[in-house]
């Protein structure tokens, strides 16, 4: 996975109006097969997350593989997601 810097921002900025250090990601099905899904969290103490462009993200090994081809990015000041593996890019 990348997360752009126009997109690194606003994350951040997001992190920091909800009081929080970081992104768990988890997969769910969809009418596609697989939907990614993401969430602000408090990273607990025992938690690993993975450092993308500087931001704390925290997947499972099933969610990390995925995600290989997913570029989270920013237009016009609102996330875009791409994934060019997925049927419904």
């Amino acid at each position: 996975m990348q997360i752009t810097d126009a997109a690194k921002k606003i994350i951040i900025e997001a992190l920091k109006a909800e009081q929080c250090d970081g992104l768990r990601l988890h997969t769910t099905r969809s009418c596609c097969g697989k939907s990614l899904n993401f969430e602000l969290v408090k990273t607990g103490a025992n938690e690993k997350p993975d450092m993308i462009n500087g931001i704390p993200v925290l997947m499972d090994d099933d969610t990390r593989q995925w995600t290989g081809t997913v570029i989270i990015d920013a237009e016009e000041e609102k996330l875009t997601l791409n994934d060019s593996a997925s049927c419904c890019s």
